[in-house]
């Protein structure tokens, strides 16, 4: 199979620079930036996801810590 033309490669990676700049930005950018951004995001929800473990603990040990939240949602119209 014979060899492709240098200005052939050039051209398909031009166009493959212009698919990128076309992208929005998060999308544009490194696989590595991509994971980076990933690991804090879940990092950031293990935080969300430890804090609430924490508060049901607490809630189950003594059930007056829900009062604010139950007035607060009584305020709100939700029935339970």
């Amino acid at each position: 199979m014979p060899k492709e033309p240098d200005c052939v490669a050039k051209e398909a990676e031009q166009h493959q620079i212009e698919a990128l700049e076309r992208l929005p930005i998060w999308g544009s950018s490194t696989p590595e930036k991509f994971l980076e951004v990933t690991s804090w995001v879940t990092v950031a929800a293990s935080l969300v996801a430890a804090l609430l473990q924490a508060f049901n603990m607490v809630a189950t040990v003594n059930p007056a810590v829900l009062e604010p939240m139950k007035n607060a949602l009584k305020q709100l119209g939700v029935r339970f």
